[in-house]
């Protein structure tokens, strides 16, 4: 018969799935804990989806859509699934991603062909998000056994060699974990911890420039943020341990 509406000659190739990467009635709300960047690509961890958790999994968003999580099977990304243990903080650190759990800590590199497992550093978790921290191009965390610090290449296990298990006593507990910050200004990482000093805001500083670390007592009356602060305003450190001590304030 006749018509008067215009023939489709050639049918469109592109498809909603092709240009999204997922169906259209794929859900791409989901609940999380933790969340981190690389190259313009949302990852997050600890997940709930439609009233189901998944404590081990993570989600990677499509480049540039920093609210769409895709549930559909392809963007989930699992490591070491069926540990019993939960994904607690992701770090990003150039092209690596860094997943704390509560046991065991693992590295993985990000490209655009994909992710990749490319370190697994056992009993090298985190139990709470305050234990880890990005400075000076590196990813710094604690927790009961030590310090460490990830340059994106190599770890470097701090505190193996300058404290035993008794002089490491940070008494680290989910009810009152270790705290750690970073102060730019001086360049030092300050670790809160009910340490055997028996101090309620004892802790340790730890010097990235001399690679030194200090004991202390009452961390936060002892660290000056102000370097003209007088002498007799700071207590004395309980021991020095390290390759030497640069100023603390």
């Amino acid at each position: 018969g006749i018509s008067t509406m215009d023939t489709m000659r050639n049918i469109p190739l592109d498809t909603y799935q092709s240009e999204n990467g997922y169906e259209a009635e794929t859900n791409t709300a989901v609940m999380y804990k933790t969340s981190a960047m690389i190259n313009r690509k949302i990852f997050v961890g600890n997940l709930k989806i439609g009233g189901k958790t998944y404590p081990d999994r993570m989600i990677e968003a499509p480049v540039d859509r920093f609210d769409t999580f895709p549930d559909d099977g392809l963007h989930f990304i699992d490591v070491a699934v069926g540990d019993g243990d939960e994904i607690v903080k992701l770090e990003a650190l150039g092209d690596k991603l860094i997943q704390f759990k509560k046991k065991h800590a693992y590295a993985i590199a990000v490209s655009s062909e994909g992710v990749e497992l490319v370190h697994t550093w056992t009993h090298a978790g985190i139990k709470m998000p305050c234990q880890s921290v990005v400075a000076k191009g590196s990813v710094i965390w604690v927790n009961d056994n030590g310090l460490y610090v990830f340059d994106g290449k190599e770890l470097s296990y701090v505190t193996a060699d300058r404290f035993t298990s008794e002089n490491w006593s940070i008494n680290e507990s989910e009810d009152n974990p270790v705290i750690l910050g970073y102060d730019e200004k001086s360049d030092k990482i300050l670790i809160q911890t009910t340490n055997t000093s028996s101090q309620d805001s004892g802790g340790f500083i730890y010097d990235l420039k001399t690679d030194s670390i200090v004991q202390c007592q009452n961390l936060f009356n002892w660290y000056v943020a102000d370097e003209a602060a007088s002498p007799d305003k700071v207590g004395p450190p309980i021991a020095i341990v390290g390759s030497g001590i640069g100023p603390i304030t």
